[in-house]
């Protein structure tokens, strides 16, 4: 358990790793689920769905990478559990980016 008092910023800090993580493991599910949609079901409306996705996606996860970069910089007791959150959420990208192109050769 922490001995960071929880008004401290080191409390809160301490579960941005976990945040990461998690943000990681939604992107990779939600952009599987629409591009499963859109392999069974190919429609414009679903490649639209996905563009916006993909753009928030991407928005949502580099604030979060900045953030956990930060972290690690000014946060030394954070740094391990920080840096390997990015690197996690680093395997999104090529993933995301043969979503893209299974959408376009499609």
């Amino acid at each position: 358990m922490s001995s960071y008092k929880s008004d401290s910023p080191e409390y809160l800090l301490q579960y941005l790793p976990l945040a990461g993580k998690w943000m990681a493991a939604l992107s990779f599910a939600a952009g599987s689920l629409i591009l499963g949609l859109f392999l069974t079901h190919p429609i414009s409306d679903i490649v639209i769905l996905g563009f916006y996705y993909l753009v928030l996606a991407v928005s949502g996860n580099t604030i979060m990478a900045i953030v956990l970069l930060a972290t690690a910089v000014f946060y030394p007791p954070h740094r391990s559990a920080s840096l390997t959150t990015i690197l996690i959420m680093l395997v999104n990208v090529p993933v995301a980016i043969t979503y893209f192109m299974i959408v376009i050769n499609s």
